[in-house]
């Protein structure tokens, strides 16, 4: 496989990604050909274990903090400062994993990140329950996040072939999303035993991710270093994304859909709670719901992409994910409720894996970071706010109104790219960079 960019620890040069020697499985070669190179599999399996972790304590937190203070915008808040510091910091992290190095990035972050989880389960654990040392404690880990999660995207180009990018990013947003159906679904038998547990657990997930990424070997040296401040090298980011109206277009419609559809996770423990009338383990399988129709949509996307244009599965998954929120926020069965659950999270995975193939296989090598910063901002770092705002919305009118008004607005964004086809005629896979 040709086309890569950086060598792994397999005897490539720097400029060409080298995958492991001997005849590929049939399974990597043909279903999952970004599989075929080792360093990818070994960064993938931290951060899917990494993963699990992240959902199961998130799951568990927000069913406590619900349970402990009886209000949605709490819950809002305690899911907002895990995410938010993505879209406060998302542009100087995009400088970091641009000039720095980006596997020492991803140590260092999965290390504090392990000691705030570490923190927050002492505090619940010791019945000390302080809901603002709790958040902060939360934002703490959360700043790690930002700083992370931009440098990992960044790296996955590196650790493939040009011509599986699209395979690469399907497989890291399958594991995420897998994870979402493993971690709550886990996190709903651990809250049956302690709430603290989930946080214990995410902590040890953490320290594997660092021992796989350290035993993986790879090298990751980064772009030479320019000259200039960081405000000039933000500023340079950002002409470049507004030089290019189509990446502006794009990083807009995932805007809507993570603040008025992602978003709705966080309405999902009252959804169980209060409309269907479940406790715990049933939360945690409907929530973990979501993630399973992701793992489904991750091979459905690598195959219509050998088919259809990119654009072209945007205007379909957007649609289809619109019809299955606003079933969610109609829905007063259980089983209903997982059907929609499981196609939300089916089309969602499906439009955002091409909207991150796009932008990484359409941007320079030198500017990937920081437009992938802004790729993460307006998925990871507008759904915390757009979920306070949900949240503060079903305090007010209900949880099936603020989930039926958001299902609204992304149905609205679904209609205008299928009813005006220039707006999305550029979201297309590109063999190299702009």
């Amino acid at each position: 496989m040709e086309g890569g960019r950086l060598a792994g620890d397999n005897g490539g040069d720097n400029g060409s990604v080298t995958p492991e020697t001997g005849t590929p499985s049939r399974l990597r070669q043909d279903i999952f050909p970004a599989l075929y190179f080792r360093d990818f599999r070994f960064f993938l399996g931290g951060a899917f274990i990494s993963s699990i972790g992240t959902w199961l304590q998130t799951a568990a937190l927000l069913w406590f903090v619900r349970e402990h203070t009886g209000t949605d915008v709490w819950v809002g808040l305690a899911n907002m400062v895990n995410w938010v510091p993505i879209l406060l910091l998302g542009l100087f992290s995009g400088i970091i994993a641009d000039y720095f190095n980006r596997k020492r990035v991803i140590v260092v972050t999965q290390a504090v990140m392990s000691l705030s989880a570490l923190s927050v389960g002492l505090v619940i654990g010791t019945g000390h329950v302080s809901m603002p040392l709790i958040i902060a404690l939360l934002a703490v880990g959360g700043t790690a996040y930002a700083f992370f999660v931009i440098s990992w995207v960044a790296t996955i180009p590196d650790l493939v072939s040009t011509d599986t990018i699209l395979d690469a990013v399907a497989l890291n947003n399958a594991q995420f999303n897998l994870a979402r159906f493993v971690g709550p679904t886990l996190g709903g038998l651990v809250l049956l035993w302690s709430v603290a547990a989930a946080f214990y657990i995410n902590a040890l997930t953490f320290l594997c991710f660092i021992i796989l990424v350290l035993f993986s070997g790879v090298k990751i040296p980064p772009p030479p270093r320019a000259a200039g401040n960081t405000l000039a090298h933000i500023r340079e980011g950002l002409r470049y994304v507004r030089s290019r109206p189509w990446m502006v277009r794009l990083l807009a419609t995932v805007g809507v859909f993570s603040f008025f559809g992602y978003s709705y996770i966080v309405l999902i423990p009252a959804a169980c709670k209060d409309v269907l009338g479940k406790g715990e383990s049933s939360y945690g399988l409907l929530m973990g719901m979501t993630g399973l129709g992701a793992v489904i949509g991750m091979p459905v996307v690598a195959r219509l992409n050998r088919y259809l244009e990119g654009s072209t599965i945007m205007k379909m998954s957007s649609f289809s994910f619109a019809v299955f929120l606003l079933g969610f926020s109609a829905s007063q069965a259980y089983w209903l409720s997982c059907l929609m659950a499981f196609g939300t999270g089916l089309s969602f995975l499906m439009f955002n894996s091409v909207a991150t193939a796009v932008l990484q296989a359409r941007s320079r090598h030198d500017m990937e970071g920081r437009v992938m910063s802004l790729m993460i901002m307006v998925y990871l770092g507008i759904f915390p706010v757009g979920g306070l705002a949900l949240g503060w919305l079903s305090d007010l009118v209900g949880v099936g109104h603020a989930l039926l008004a958001g299902g609204l607005a992304c149905l609205a964004m679904a209609a205008i790219l299928v009813l005006f086809p220039t707006f999305s005629r550029e979201f297309v896979i590109s063999p190299a960079g702009e």
